[in-house]
């Protein structure tokens, strides 16, 4: 990848410090998440949807600040 934005807008999305030092507990918030989304008490707010094809623009909006909420890349 030549952009350099995009290559840290990836690094920034895979790269988490506090699942590499603390898996456990990591592994814990996101059960609670899961279940707090199970019982409707979250609905996370999703700005927009990209087609896979687009995913580096998705990126690009995260790197510059420009989504509001959250941005879902569509595998299928």
């Amino acid at each position: 990848i030549r952009d350099p934005l995009w290559s840290r807008g990836l690094e920034m999305c895979i790269r988490d410090r506090f699942a590499q030092r603390q898996p456990a507990d990591n592994a814990e918030n996101f059960r609670q998440l899961f279940a707090w989304h199970a019982e409707g008490k979250l609905r996370p707010l999703i700005s927009r949807t990209y087609p896979l094809a687009e995913g580096g623009d998705a990126i690009d909006a995260l790197a510059r600040r420009k989504a509001v909420g959250k941005l879902l890349i569509q595998i299928r």
